[in-house]
């Protein structure tokens, strides 16, 4: 057994003895742990997985947040997915849709954004590094305009600047 599927094993035992026990209902801090677990798995169904407990979480009612969507987030870009790109942006859209409706909980901030240009870095897309440069400007974008919480950072750089080199892009030396 990973360290993983032994969490998500024990997060199933907890859920079948919180019908007699109160006391062992699972709860964000489980969850998150287990979703953490996969993060750092580098496991190829580890995006797959933690993105799995995140949708759980939602059907239970609990309170989703910023730290529970970065460590889905993170876990796409560990996973070494093919898709982990496309996935992890889909998760940040998520999350900025949920802040702009009024959710205090859920604002992307600069590791939202680093882990998903790591993402697409680490995708082989051929487009990762147009998608890199793009979040890297948004994240600009509304640093510039006050959202202090997405400040770029040396990582955000570094990312964007492998995004273009593992591209594939004939025209990524130009970048």
């Amino acid at each position: 057994f990973k360290a993983p599927q032994f969490a998500e094993g024990m997060l199933e035992v907890m859920h079948q003895e919180s019908s007699s026990n109160r006391l062992v209902e699972p709860n964000l801090v489980t969850y998150s742990s287990v979703i953490n677990a996969w993060s750092k798995s580098g496991l190829q169904n580890a995006g797959e997985k933690a993105e799995a407990l995140l949708q759980r979480m939602e059907e239970l009612g609990l309170k989703l947040g910023t730290i529970s969507f970065n460590s889905v987030i993170s876990a796409w870009a560990n996973s070494n997915d093919p898709t982990a790109g496309q996935r992890a942006e889909l998760l940040l859209r998520r999350m900025l849709e949920l802040s702009r409706q009024g959710n205090d909980d859920m604002h992307p901030n600069t590791i939202t954004y680093n882990s998903v240009i790591d993402a697409w870095a680490k995708s082989g897309d051929l487009s990762a590094g147009k998608k890199a440069e793009s979040l890297l400007s948004e994240m600009a974008e509304q640093y510039n305009t006050g959202n202090g919480d997405t400040k770029p950072d040396t990582l955000s750089y570094n990312s964007a600047i492998t995004a273009w080199a593992k591209s594939r892009d004939p025209n990524a030396g130009m970048r």
